[in-house]
């Protein structure tokens, strides 16, 4: 009985010691660097660097996993694995960086993407139990749809806007939001009303998205003279 009992002991010491094992892995303050603005059926790279921020050497793979959860549907999708590395060794407060190319994401309906805002959470993970608190909120990532996205002027109108001298008329009835973005993917203007005057802004190109009560997403491209 005493045999038993001290067997069932030890098994317990050396699981408490294994479960205390816990790497810090998380992204140095630069943080991932990608792009605002993607077109669906396109890629999306991801740039940044990881870090060792805990006390122990981490020796196994490290996996790259992103989430999307979608602001105009409400939906969020099972993580997904992105890439990775394996046969690195990051001593306490080493780093290691996955340049352009690496790691990316398709942006395509089957990864949880639709038009309109996104936002992408992607965080490292190895083959052993890391804080969760390493995972890395990204910002919104805007996403156009490519069927939709026309070119035009201020002088000419698609089916769902109309653009006349200094101002934007959305033609469509099913209208909920107008939203206006730079090329970078930077959020400009949000319009509740189907009116939006431009004549002060910067002369430029501009993506004008058009969502609807269902939660469609059309784009526009204008230039602004």
């Amino acid at each position: 009985m005493k045999r038993k009992l001290l067997v069932l002991l030890l098994v317990v010491f050396f699981g408490v010691s294994n479960a205390q094992v816990m790497y810090e892995l998380g992204f140095t303050p630069s943080g991932v660097a990608m792009t605002d603005t993607a077109t669906l059926y396109s890629s999306c790279d991801m740039e940044f660097s990881i870090v060792n921020s805990g006390s122990a050497t981490i020796s196994d793979p490290i996996d790259i996993f992103a989430v999307v959860n979608d602001t105009v549907s409400g939906m969020s999708q099972t993580p997904r694995w992105l890439g990775g590395v394996s046969n690195i060794t990051l001593n306490p407060s080493d780093t290691f960086h996955f340049s352009v190319g690496v790691i990316y994401d398709n942006v395509t309906p089957q990864n949880a993407y639709g038009p309109g805002d996104n936002i992408v959470v992607i965080w490292p993970k190895a083959d052993v139990p890391v804080s969760q608190s390493t995972q890395y909120f990204y910002n919104n990532l805007h996403v156009l749809n490519a069927s939709t996205v026309q070119e035009g002027s201020l002088y000419e109108e698609s089916n769902v806007v109309k653009l006349i001298g200094s101002e934007i008329f959305v033609v469509t009835s099913d209208f909920m939001e107008a939203q206006v973005y730079s090329v970078e993917g930077k959020l400009m203007h949000v319009s509740k009303t189907k009116s939006i005057i431009v004549e002060d802004w910067v002369p430029g190109t501009y993506i004008v998205t058009v969502l609807s009560v269902d939660n469609n997403a059309h784009s526009t491209r204008i230039v602004v003279k």
